[in-house]
Order: structure tokens, then C-alpha cells, then sequence
């Protein structure tokens, strides 16, 4: 499991990535993602709107789907079993 939260902002506090914003005296709750989450996350992020996607089962078809939700509604799908998203 990859922890994000407390740690993960104290880390990157010098960048200004993680930083509280003004004001915010709340906690920060801490999340667990999987590696396999993060993958799938980081896979959706790189397709674009419009683009021609060819992909499998699994991780590639869940990274698929969750940028076509996400990220880029206009992205056409193309899945190993011969169907077209449209």
C-alpha cells in the first residue's frame, strides 16, 4: 500500500505541492491507494481527449474507462474483443 496524507505532504511541503492552504486548520485524512490504483490512475491521465485508444482486459481497460469518465469524454475505445465505444 502507498500512503498519501500527512507524509506524503510533509515530503513535498518544500516544493509547495502538499501545503495546507491558508486558513485550514482541519486534519488531513490519510489514503491508502494501491499500486495497481496508482498505475491505472497514472495510465488514464496520459490519454487525451480525441485520441484512438487500443486496449485489453484488466488494468489497460480500467485506465480505458476512467479517462473516458475523467478526463477525456471524446476518446474512442477500442477493446481486444472487437467492440467499439462510442
Amino acid at each position: 500500500m502507498v500512503r498519501r496524507g500527512v507524509e506524503a505532504r510533509s515530503a513535498g511541503a518544500a516544493s509547495g505541492l502538499f501545503t495546507k492552504p491558508p486558513g485550514f486548520d482541519g486534519e488531513v485524512k490519510t489514503m491508502e491507494y494501491t499500486l495497481k490504483e496508482l498505475m491505472t490512475i497514472m495510465a488514464a491521465r496520459e490519454i487525451q481527449d480525441d485520441d484512438i485508444v487500443f486496449c485489453g482486459t484488466g488494468i489497460s481497460m480500467v485506465a480505458a474507462m476512467a479517462a473516458k469518465h475523467i478526463n477525456a469524454p471524446n476518446s474512442i475505445i477500442f477493446f481486444e474483443t472487437g467492440a467499439i465505444d462510442s
